[in-house]
């Protein structure tokens, strides 16, 4: 199956499952479904998403090239910040990944590390019971959050859907302070 018909599947699901989430989920099954269907207007929808979100669906069918001087924290591919990371199996325990939020290529990066700072003394990391296979990441050090996902915990996972559903940890965190490192298509 194509990987937006896949994401727009599972956004569904997931709508259904997170009621808090549902409109911003809804929103990204759409975008999704028109890009498995190669759409290049997203007029229509333009009025209930986030200003850069079309510029970003854009990029992601288009993605740039990094820059040869791209820092560790950005995307070896197109050079953007990650929109999230995973827990992927490695060896005896789990790696840490970063997944790009324009073009979702995943490279390595050091799970005590902050992915916005660079920090390696505060970090802190909070779970929701909706959602155990995830976690959000802090950095009280630059006040910057990420979610890390794993998928290993929820097989159907679909990392930026996945990401999308935690909206309870995002109000937390923006609450508590914290800057998202990128926001995502639904704008959070």
């Amino acid at each position: 199956m194509n990987r937006y018909l896949v994401r727009a599947q599972r956004a569904r699901a997931l709508a259904d499952q997170v009621p808090y989430a549902a409109e911003a989920l809804l929103l990204f099954a759409q975008v999704s479904e028109r890009q498995a269907l190669g759409a290049a207007d997203y007029g229509d929808l333009a009025a209930q998403a986030p200003d850069t979100w079309a510029t970003r669906i854009r990029a992601e069918l288009n993605p740039p090239q990094a820059p040869a001087d791209r820092a560790d924290n950005e995307c070896p591919r197109c050079g953007e910040l990650p929109q999230l990371g995973l827990l992927r199996p490695q060896g005896d325990g789990d790696a840490l990944n970063l997944a790009c939020s324009v073009c979702r290529t995943e490279w390595p990066f050091p799970r005590t590390t902050c992915p916005a700072c660079g920090d390696t003394e505060h970090l802190e990391f909070y779970r929701s019971g909706h959602l155990p296979h995830l976690q959000t990441l802090v950095c009280t050090a630059c006040k910057t959050y990420l979610h890390i996902l794993e998928p290993i915990k929820e097989l159907a996972c679909v990392p930026e859907a996945d990401e999308i559903a935690a909206q309870a940890l995002d109000a937390w965190a923006l609450e508590q302070g914290y800057q998202k490192l990128t926001p995502n298509l639904a704008g959070v």
